[in-house]
């Protein structure tokens, strides 16, 4: 979804020129998900919990802008899009859509996982 206007989505596909901008520990993963879904990716991947300074916008803004192709995104984690969205004015200001991939989160052992919370909670002691 664009982070900037929650109701616009994007479907990644072969023809997708995606630049994508993630600080988060173990960034393999998404790389290794987004890759092959699409048909060019650019990855600046920073340390975890990394706040992006003008510099580094700039310069995803210019690669952006580098980018012959009418099907392109910048891609971020709803974690990051937070710390993106502080400079909304940089990106809007060059029409750049920013979109991020929703986080979900499962459990695989779901009724094991909450049995042993409740049972936690039922023989606490303070």
């Amino acid at each position: 979804y664009n982070i900037f206007k929650k109701d616009n989505e994007y479907i990644l596909t072969e023809s997708s020129q995606v630049i994508l901008v993630s600080a988060i520990a173990q960034s393999d993963y998404l790389n290794d998900y987004v890759f092959p879904r699409v048909g060019s990716l650019t990855d600046y991947s920073y340390e975890d919990h990394h706040y992006f300074s003008s510099d580094e916008i700039l310069k995803m803004i210019n690669k952006y802008k580098s980018i012959q192709h009418h099907n392109k995104i910048l891609l971020t984690t709803e974690k990051d899009a937070t710390r993106l969205s502080l400079f909304r004015q940089f990106f809007d200001e060059h029409k750049i859509p920013v979109f991020a991939i929703p986080i979900t989160v499962e459990f695989y052992e779901q009724d094991l996982f909450i049995n042993t919370i409740k049972n936690y909670l039922l023989e606490f002691k303070a």
